[in-house]
């Protein structure tokens, strides 16, 4: 049986470069079989994937269509993790699968990225309120999304259901792990800091103190990068298993919280880790309305920062753990890991 070809999407970024080192020394053997391919940008990153082992594909960016397709139709299975707002390249890889199984009449699979403030509120704004903990097991999943998507798309979620479609369509298995905060530091050849707690230390070390938005009471789930990365591993190998035990299409959506936060008690832990360090002159962190926080960590955006900073999105993990994943951090790693997030921007800002 020829080896399994499998295509990595995102193998610069955090996740993806940290999913792509614990691949490539993986023990689980049907992950050690396969033969991996990465789409990169540059004739750099490329050299480096070859010195790993890995079979550089170059594409312009996520919007080149044609050759997105074109390689992932030479490939059994895709891991992508690129950024999950963008529904067209989820679409295309997906087509290009399809291409694949069409013409070799062979099993394929997408493994895609996505992110639980699918299921986040918005408590300030009042435009939605949730107060429930969603389990990956929940029988309504794909048509809550699909109706929260109607109330209000957010381009995440519209993904999301663009790779359902899409695989149903095209007769491809498709499989979503949907992670909420993640932190540590990476592991791949390019960018290793995450998203959301150095966008916060970042913006704290500049004005001098940990900022929330409003009373800070949203509560939101997280999970280590290594453990996450295990967890990709294990979708990975039951995957090209063709394990029944995977859920794929509507039920294919798999959490991987281990442990959960409110807004305030992080600002609190930041600010004692920020100050204890010299790095704020606060000790206490402090409340701002949502238009100052968006502006001055969330990009701009008002909505999206009440989604990712402000709101609920409690979620529960039970599949994963039923297929045998074994998260190894706790929250004590949680708690240590706001000093580091300091220490990490020695080299970038000063106190």
């Amino acid at each position: 049986m020829a080896e399994p070809k499998v295509l990595i999407v995102g193998a610069s970024g955090y996740i993806g470069g940290s999913i792509l080192a614990q691949l490539l020394q993986s023990t689980l053997p049907a992950v050690t079989k396969v033969s991996f391919s990465a789409l990169v940008r540059s004739e750099p990153q490329a050299a480096k994937l070859t010195a790993l082992g890995v079979d550089p594909i170059l594409f312009k960016d996520l919007d080149d269509a044609e050759t997105i397709i074109q390689a992932a139709s030479q490939h059994d299975g895709v891991l992508s993790a690129a950024p999950g707002f963008h529904p067209g390249v989820a679409k295309s890889l997906i087509t290009g699968l399809g291409r694949r199984k069409a013409e070799t009449g062979g099993d394929v699979f997408y493994i895609h990225t996505t992110g639980t403030s699918d299921f986040s509120d918005t408590p300030i704004s009042g435009d939605y309120t949730e107060s429930r903990t969603f389990k990956d097991t929940d029988e309504d999943l794909y048509a809550y999304l699909r109706a929260r998507e109607k109330h209000h798309p957010y381009l995440q979620r519209t993904t999301d259901i663009t790779v359902v479609e899409t695989g149903r369509e095209t007769g491809v298995r498709t499989v979503a792990v949907m992670s909420p905060t993640i932190y540590g530091r990476g592991r791949g050849f390019a960018h290793t800091e995450s998203i959301q707690l150095p966008d916060l230390v970042k913006h704290a070390v500049k004005v001098g103190a940990v900022e929330y938005i409003g009373d800070g009471e949203g509560t939101w789930d997280y999970v280590h990068i290594d453990d996450l990365v295990k967890l990709y591993e294990l979708v990975l190998a039951l995957a090209v298993e063709k394990d029944p035990r995977l859920p794929t299409g509507e039920k294919g959506f798999i959490f991987s919280a281990t442990g959960s936060y409110t807004f305030k008690g992080l600002a609190e832990g930041l600010a004692r880790a920020g100050f204890e360090a010299s790095k704020l002159k606060e000790k206490e962190p402090r409340s701002v309305i949502l238009k100052e926080g968006a502006e001055g960590w969330g990009g701009g955006n008002e909505f999206h920062t009440e989604l990712n900073f402000v709101g609920n999105s409690r979620s529960e993990g039970v599949i994963a753990r039923q297929l045998g994943w074994k998260p190894e951090k706790t929250e004590q790693d949680w708690e240590e890991n706001f000093a580091q997030e300091f220490a990490d921007l020695d080299s970038q800002v000063g106190p």
